[in-house]
C-alpha cells in the first residue's frame, strides 16, 4: 500500500443554507472552536490512522495520507451526507461544538477500524451497521480484557459511535439485543446547582438591566437614564446613572473612591453634567480651565446627539447589553446549554401552545425542520419584549438566529455568536457588580432541573429540559448546596425515626426482608423528591416509606447487610442504566440505616458485615434470593 499526501479545502461549520460540496474527498471540516477534522480521508478505503496523521511537519491544507487507488465513489456520496448531518447537529441538536467534534473524531477512529477489518460497507444500511458495530463492541471488550483501554473509556467509545451512526442512519435501536459495555453509574459526574444566593444575584441584576435598558431604547427615552438596580449594590437611592459614552456605567466602588478616568464631562453620581468647579478640583483639569470647558461642552453635544437619534450608537450598545442580560435569563428559564442557545435559529412566524400546566411551548420551523422550546408562563411577557428589542436592534437587517451580535461597534451586520461561553456577559455585569459570581449554562441547567424535580416530577423535568429521564437523574439531580444544608436536620431526624431500639415494638406491624413495617398496606412516601415510590409489594419501596422501621438488633442488621451484599453481586448484571441508577439510592438508604445502628452498637455492624461478606452467613431470605439469582445468571 502506497500512501500519498493530499491537499484539502477547509469548510466552516455549520454550513450556510444550500451549500454545495463538489469534492468531498478533499474536505476538512472546521468547527466553531476552530479545530478541524479531516473527514474527506474516509473517501479512501485505505489510509493512515487518525493518530498517525498528527504530524508537526504537516501543512495547514495537507490531509491524512491515503492510498489514492482505493477512492470509493459510493463512500464519497455518503461523506457528503455525513457532512450535512454534522452541520445539522451543530445547528439543531443543542450539543456543544466540542461534544459534536468529539463524536465525529470517535466515529472516524471507528471507521479506520472498520475499513481495516473488512467492514467497508458499514454505512450502507442499518443491517450492515449493526453487524459492524456488534463486532466493534467485541473488539473493545477484548481491549478491556487485555488492559489496553479502561472499561469506562471503552463504554464511552461504544456508546458515542453507536449513537452517532444511529442518528445518521435514522435507526433508534441500533444496539438492541447487544451485550453492551457499561460504565459504573457511581462514577458519573453530577453537576451541582449553584447556590440560591449566586442565582438570585445574577438574575436580579439581569432583570434590572433587561427591563430598564430594554424599555429605554424601545420607548426612546432621554438620557441620562436613571436605572433602578438591586439594593444590595448600594447605589445612592438605588439608582445607576447611565450616559451616552463608552463608559456607560460606573460601579459603586469607582464612584466611592473617585477613580473614574474617562467621561469626566458627566457626573455619574448625581446624574447630570459636571460643573466647571467640579472639574477644576480634579488633578487632570486643576491647571487647565479651557480643557475643563471643552470636556463639559463635548459631553453636552454627545447628550444632545444621543437624545435626537433613536438609533444612536450608544442606544444600540445599551440595547445589546439588554440582549446579553436576556440571554442569561433565557438560560436560567429554559435550562438549554450554551451551544444550543447561540445556534438557535428563529423566524417571526411562530406559535405558542399550552402543552402542560405552567409552561408554554414556542414552536416554529427553520431549515424545513420543526424547532421548539418550553418557557414558564410567567416568563412569556419578557420573551415577547425581547422579540421587540430584537426587531429594534436589527432595524432593516435580518438574522436567522434568535440571538446575534452586531460587532464591537454595534454597527456591523448581524452575525452568529462566536463566544465559547458566557464570560463576555459576566464581564459586562462586573462593570456594575464586581463581586458577581458567574453561573455557567450547565449550572443553570442543573438549577432548572433541581427546581423542576422539586416542584413537578422527573418526567416533566426531562420534557422541559429536552432530555431523557436517565440523563436528568444522572447529571442534574444533585440539589443545591443551600437546600441540602436546609434539609439536613430533617434528614437525620427521619433516619433516627427509621431506626428503633431492639426492644421497641411497632403495634400492628409486620416483619419484612429489609426490616419492619409499622403499617403494612398503607405506604406513605418520605418526601416528594424520593426516587422510588413506596409499594408494599416491592421491597425497594420500603426504604422510601415513612412506615419503614429497622430494629437496631442482630436480625434486622443482618437483613440490611445481606440485602446490600446481594445488590453488590447483581448490579453488574442489571440490564440497563435506569436499573443501575435505581439501585444507587437503595445503597445509600442502607448505608444511612447502618450508620445509625453503628451509633448504638458499632461492634454489631462490624461483626455481621464480616460474617455476611467473608463467611456467607446471609439472612435466610437473602440467601435464597442470591442462590436463585446465581442459578439464572444474574449474580456473580
Amino acid at each position: 500500500m502506497t500512501l500519498s499526501t493530499r491537499k484539502t479545502v477547509i469548510y466552516d461549520l455549520p454550513f450556510p443554507q444550500n451549500a454545495a460540496i463538489l469534492k468531498p474527498e478533499a474536505v476538512k471540516l472546521r468547527f466553531p472552536n476552530r479545530r478541524t477534522t479531516d473527514i474527506g480521508a474516509i473517501c479512501y478505503l485505505k489510509r493512515e490512522s487518525g493518530l498517525d496523521g498528527f504530524q508537526s511537519d504537516r501543512g495547514r491544507f495537507d490531509g491524512q495520507r491515503v492510498d489514492m487507488d482505493t477512492f470509493s465513489p459510493d463512500r464519497a456520496k455518503l461523506v457528503i451526507d455525513l457532512m450535512d448531518h454534522i452541520s445539522d447537529e451543530l445547528k439543531l441538536s443543542g450539543k456543544r461544538p466540542e461534544t459534536i467534534r468529539d463524536s465525529v473524531a470517535r466515529f472516524l477512529a471507528f471507521m479506520f477500524w472498520a475499513d481495516t477489518n473488512d467492514f467497508q460497507n458499514v454505512l450502507s444500511s442499518a443491517e450492515t451497521a449493526k453487524f459492524a458495530v456488534r463486532a466493534y463492541i467485541r473488539h473493545l471488550r477484548e481491549r478491556v480484557m487485555t488492559n489496553s483501554i479502561s472499561i469506562n473509556g471503552a463504554a464511552r467509545q461504544q456508546s458515542t459511535v453507536a449513537d452517532f451512526i444511529g442518528r445518521f442512519l435514522g435507526v433508534d435501536d441500533l444496539t438492541r439485543g447487544f451485550s453492551l459495555l457499561r460504565v459504573n453509574p457511581a462514577t458519573k459526574e453530577i453537576t451541582n446547582p449553584p447556590s440560591e444566593n449566586a442565582q438570585a444575584r445574577v438574575l436580579r441584576l439581569c432583570e434590572a438591566l433587561f427591563d430598564g435598558l430594554g424599555t429605554f431604547v424601545l420607548e426612546n427615552k432621554p438620557y441620562p437614564l436613571a436605572l433602578i438596580v438591586p439594593t444590595y449594590l448600594s447605589y445612592p437611592e438605588g439608582i445607576l446613572w447611565i450616559f451616552p459614552s463608552t463608559t456607560w456605567s460606573i460601579s459603586q466602588d469607582v464612584l466611592a473612591n473617585g477613580s473614574l478616568k474617562r467621561s469626566l464631562g458627566y457626573n455619574f453620581k448625581e446624574g447630570r453634567l459636571s460643573t466647571l468647579e467640579e472639574l477644576l478640583c480634579t488633578k487632570r483639569f486643576s491647571d487647565n480651565r479651557q480643557a475643563a470647558h471643552n470636556a463639559i461642552n463635548s459631553a453636552k453635544r454627545q447628550l444632545h446627539k444621543a437624545n435626537a437619534d433613536k438609533s444612536h450608537t450608544q442606544r444600540k450598545r445599551l440595547g445589546m447589553n439588554a440582549l446579553h442580560s436576556f440571554i442569561l435569563l433565557f438560560l436560567a428559564q429554559t435550562g438549554m446549554n450554551w451551544a444550543q442557545v447561540i445556534t438557535l435559529q428563529w423566524t417571526d412566524d411562530y406559535d405558542v401552545g399550552a402543552t402542560h400546566q405552567g409552561f408554554r411551548t414556542i414552536k416554529w420551523r427553520a431549515d424545513n425542520k420543526s424547532i421548539s422550546f418550553e418557557l414558564p408562563v410567567s416568563f412569556m411577557p419578557r420573551f415577547r419584549e425581547y422579540l421587540q428589542l430584537r426587531k429594534f436592534l436589527l432595524g432593516d437587517q435580518t438574522s436567522s438566529f434568535l440571538f446575534f451580535t452586531l460587532g464591537l461597534n454595534v454597527n456591523s451586520p448581524p452575525t452568529q455568536y462566536q463566544h465559547s461561553s458566557t464570560g463576555h456577559i459576566y464581564n459586562m455585569l462586573r462593570r456594575i457588580d464586581p463581586e458577581i459570581t458567574p453561573v455557567t449554562s450547565r449550572e443553570w441547567r442543573a438549577a432548572k432541573s433541581d427546581w423542576l424535580i422539586r416542584n413537578t416530577d422527573i418526567s416533566t423535568a426531562a420534557l422541559v429540559l429536552q432530555n431523557t429521564e436517565k440523563t436528568v437523574l444522572a447529571h442534574y439531580a444533585a440539589g443545591s448546596e443551600a437546600a441540602q444544608i436546609e434539609e439536613i436536620g430533617g434528614f437525620f431526624n427521619k433516619i433516627s425515626e427509621m431506626v428503633i431500639d431492639k426492644v421497641q415494638i411497632a403495634e400492628g406491624g409486620v416483619d419484612r426482608a429489609v426490616g419492619y413495617c409499622s403499617s403494612y398496606g398503607a405506604p406513605n412516601i418520605v418526601n416528594a423528591a424520593a426516587p422510588i415510590q413506596p409499594d408494599c409489594k416491592a421491597l425497594e419501596g420500603c426504604f422510601f416509606c415513612e412506615k419503614y422501621r429497622v430494629h437496631a438488633d442482630e436480625t434486622d442488621t443482618r437483613k440490611l447487610i445481606s440485602c446490600r451484599y446481594c445488590l453488590q453481586q447483581t448490579i453488574q448484571f442489571s440490564g440497563s442504566d435506569e436499573t443501575q441508577f435505581k439501585l444507587i439510592p437503595i445503597f445509600e438508604k442502607i448505608e444511612e440505616a447502618l450508620s445509625e445502628i453503628s451509633l448504638r452498637d458499632k461492634d454489631l455492624v462490624i461483626r455481621i458485615t464480616k460474617e455476611v461478606q467473608d463467611d456467607g452467613k446471609l439472612d435466610p431470605y437473602w440467601a435464597r434470593k442470591l442462590e436463585m439469582l446465581m442459578e439464572i445468571g444474574l449474580a456473580g
